[in-house]
């Protein structure tokens, strides 16, 4: 029997996870690097050699690449996860033109995996313009699946599906060890999908509002349970993509539409109060800006599909200097530069960034968690 052939479009965290995983499951599987562009073969022995996107960068093997329209040409399944960086004003754009790239080289017969979050209807949209920008008929000549990927790669439990019935070969290219996810209507997916993202943002910015007002210290102690103590921005701003692909389903002030909205308001809230927090220390401390650094601690995966991240971390540093002028990221500085004369604030946005360098230097840590508070 041949094996399933399946291109992963995006040399993404997430899309590089699927595709070792298709790879280690007897696939023939190639990754498409955007930045090249080429087509990258991976086998198992790769798989299990280069588990990330950074192992494979870090060591920079020589590979064998092929061309990227006779691949997806050849393949069954088309994965589509490519990285999104053009912020999320025009995200939407960016994706579009890449999935009319992709799109326009299947052939008749392959399977095209959306592996994006889209909000509800959104993979309407995406089978209207894959029949158009393809020439085949979906769900007779093409099939189109959605499976929204979480961080790190992880699968959802459900798959939408534009056909009548399981997909049993996919199946088996994505079993793990909690099962085969299953294989449900379009509709269905994306609303099971939102009800995850939905609830996850409410649990967290239930946490966030309550531990806003809190300025007594007893409260703060009790507050500081293992679940608080370790949210941090960088958790906030997971999925906030996906919770904005939602946004723009909902028309009007209904329930859905409040969740949601509500759900994006408590994070840029939180943003807007940390750097509240950082004027305050300066306050409280009798410190001047004039002489204060912020160097802001963030440890994040810059091959993660999703751009947010990225995006939060620059809103950050815009937004400080409006009132400081030595702000940057703490990756960019070495610890024997830091300016003896000056304060160093450090903002941990992540639990692994509590940390504070060695350094000489005076250094105040606020931890961006709810209660800004140890670790």
């Amino acid at each position: 029997m041949a094996r399933t052939r399946a291109v992963v479009y995006g040399l993404s965290t997430e899309g590089y996870s699927v595709a070792c995983r298709m790879a280690l499951a007897g696939g023939d599987v190639s990754v498409i690097d955007e930045a090249t562009p080429s087509a990258i073969p991976i086998t198992p022995e790769i798989a299990t050699r280069y588990p990330t996107v950074a192992s494979l960068s870090e060591d920079e093997p020589i590979l064998h690449m092929t061309a990227v329209d006779k691949t997806i040409a050849a393949a069954d399944y088309l994965f589509f996860a490519p990285q999104m960086r053009k912020g999320s004003q025009d995200t939407k754009t960016e994706m579009s033109s890449k999935f009319k790239d992709t799109a326009s080289m299947m052939s008749s017969g392959s399977s095209f995996v959306y592996c994006a979050p889209t909000g509800i209807g959104g993979n309407n949209e995406n089978v209207s313009l894959l029949e158009h920008v393809s020439g085949h008929e979906a769900g007779k000549t093409v099939s189109y699946l959605y499976c929204p990927l979480g961080e790190a790669g992880r699968l959802p439990d459900e798959i939408g599906t534009y056909a009548a019935k399981p997909d049993a070969r996919l199946g088996r290219l994505l079993a793990t060890k909690r099962g085969t996810p299953a294989q449900v209507p379009l509709g269905a997916a994306e609303r099971f999908y939102a009800v995850g993202v939905i609830s996850r943002f409410a649990r967290m910015c239930g946490m966030i509002e309550v531990c806003r007002s809190v300025t007594d210290a007893e409260t703060r102690e009790a507050l500081s349970t293992d679940e608080i103590r370790s949210l941090y921005l960088h958790d906030m701003m997971g999925e906030m993509h996906d919770l904005r692909a939602l946004s723009s389903s909902f028309e009007g002030a209904g329930t859905l539409a409040y969740l949601v909205n509500s759900g994006i308001k408590g994070v840029e809230g939180y943003i807007k109060r940390l750097t509240g927090e950082v004027r305050a220390t300066l306050k409280r401390r009798e410190l001047k800006a004039a002489r204060t650094r912020v160097s802001i601690a963030w440890t994040h995966d810059k091959h993660e599909m999703r751009g947010e991240r990225m995006e939060a971390r620059q809103h950050l540093v815009t937004r400080l200097r409006d009132y400081i002028g030595d702000v940057g990221m703490i990756e960019d500085s070495a610890p024997d530069m830091f300016d003896s004369d000056k304060t160093l604030i450090i903002i941990a946005c992540s639990e692994r960034d509590t940390k504070p360098p060695k350094s000489d230097v005076e250094t105040i840590v606020i931890r961006a968690n709810p209660l800004f508070g140890p670790p």
